[in-house]
């Protein structure tokens, strides 16, 4: 088995037979004011995850965060599957399969950085990503983001609830309801210590 020293290298097919568990990625991007997300940062997250969505057969998806929805599907990309198994045509379809993923984000981008949506709904953005996971998926979610909820009634720029304050805020939202992402891994991409606020309101 192949391996490289980092993710983001551009050749890194494992050559490995797919795993029986598929992966879905999810991603989400925060591109609000202050979130720290730029279209640099973004394809340099998508490129680190594509060579093991690559390997895994699996499937990448992106959404963009929205003041009202949450969470707005961009669009995805499926690896599929090679037709031969042989290790010329593993290295060859990981090969093709990597670089038409990076042009399918690449096509997808200006969707996600054009819109600049005013809040920070993390919580629903998060609810979104957990609905319809096929069953048996591995699912994996990830938000590009400064991970401070800013929504109706919630400032966590300014003045973050206490635990049980937002665990409230979630209930009678309804966002989150215990279970919804069991099994899943959630992961905050370029959260840094005191990041600072727009606009110097705190």
């Amino acid at each position: 088995v192949l391996s490289c020293a980092a993710m983001a290298t551009a050749g890194c097919g494992l050559l490995s037979p797919a795993p029986s568990k598929p992966l879905l990625d999810r991603v989400t991007f925060d591109m609000s004011p202050g979130s720290g997300v730029s279209g640099a940062s973004a394809t340099r997250l998508v490129e680190a995850k594509l060579p093991e969505v690559v390997r895994r057969r699996g499937v990448i998806e992106f959404y963009r965060i929205d003041d009202v929805e949450g969470a707005v599907f961009v669009g995805r990309f499926v690896v599929g599957t090679p037709a031969r198994e042989s290790r010329s045509a593993l290295a060859a379809f990981e090969r093709d399969r990597l670089a038409e993923g990076k042009r399918t984000f690449q096509a997808l981008r200006d969707q996600i950085l054009a819109v600049r949506p005013r809040s920070s709904p993390l919580a629903l953005a998060l609810t979104v990503m957990s609905m319809n996971v096929p069953p048996g998926a591995e699912a994996r979610f990830s938000l590009a983001s400064d991970a401070r909820e800013w929504s109706p009634g919630v400032d966590m720029e300014c003045h973050p609830p206490t635990q049980d304050g937002w665990a409230a805020t979630l209930h009678s939202a309804g966002l989150l309801p215990p279970g919804t992402l069991h099994g899943a891994t959630v992961t905050f991409v370029g959260v840094r210590p005191m990041m600072p606020v727009p606009g110097n309101r705190c």
